[in-house]
């Protein structure tokens, strides 16, 4: 993936934060958090939420999580700016399609 012009790579993990990093420079770029948001319950969330799978394209980084949402971050202004709710087990797949403006979301739903 490429973040401004440069190539770059994204790490998630139990922080609830997904890291934009530039792989020319080895260095962090950006930090996207997942910032309490709902919950599928409703309820604030903002504790024991991991983010286990992210993905990045088009200006946009999702990340799927422990909380069995998926969220959406602006990867210019490291906002969020959706989070898509509809799953009953935690989200471990998450995948942009920017060409369709559509993501792609897998759990252990049944």
């Amino acid at each position: 993936d490429h973040h401004h012009g440069v190539g770059g790579i994204k790490t998630a993990g139990t922080s609830s934060t997904i890291k934009v990093w530039n792989t020319s420079k080895g260095v962090q770029t950006t930090t996207l958090h997942v910032s309490g948001g709902l919950s599928s319950f409703g309820r604030s969330n903002t504790q024991q939420n991991m983010i286990l799978t992210c993905d990045m394209g088009g200006g946009l980084v999702v990340g799927g999580s422990t909380d069995k949402t998926c969220r959406v971050w602006n990867l210019q202004t490291s906002r969020m700016i959706h989070q898509l709710v509809g799953h009953g087990h935690k989200v471990t797949c998450a995948r942009l399609l920017p060409h369709l403006k559509s993501v792609l979301t897998g759990s252990a739903d049944r």
